[in-house]
């Protein structure tokens, strides 16, 4: 192949729920064998279910301190999860994350109760009748995500 002809090999993964359903082996080995440039991590990577919009209404029946551990949890089974799959990935492959309807609801749960955020603005500062409602979330979203 001539050396001006750049081969792209991608590779998305979707839907992985963590902590449930993750079984990820055979996506891990086939991620080692086929060595991909980039790679793309996309929507209800975690499952967040007990964050649900859906369960707003358990949220005050559950309490902080219980949703908080939840949280807890289900982030450090993510971070569990992402050290595999970056450590199937080439060191210099590019990666990318898109966020699902599942991890919306993080922001919906920090609303409810702030302290979820650890401190991090959930853009209530920057509201007014001309703001662009999806474009704070997605800020906010990546925010909490990255922290």
């Amino acid at each position: 192949m001539p050396e001006d002809k750049i081969v792209r090999r991608h590779m998305a993964l979707f839907d992985v729920h963590v902590p449930h359903n993750v079984k990820l082996d055979s996506t891990l080995k086939f991620a080692q064998d086929y060595r991909p440039t980039d790679f793309i991590l996309g929507g209800d990577f975690l499952n967040l279910e007990w964050a649900s919009h859906w369960n707003e209404k358990e949220f005050k029946q559950i309490g902080l301190e219980k949703l908080s551990n939840m949280l807890k949890a289900e982030l450090s089974a993510g971070k569990t999860a992402m050290k595999e799959i970056a450590s199937a990935l080439p060191r210099d492959c590019k990666k990318y994350y898109i966020p699902g309807n599942h991890e919306d609801w993080l922001y919906w749960a920090c609303l409810t109760y702030p302290s979820l955020a650890g401190g991090l603005s959930l853009g209530v500062e920057k509201m007014n009748f001309k703001s662009d409602l999806a474009q704070i979330r997605k800020e906010v979203l990546a925010d909490l995500l990255t922290n």
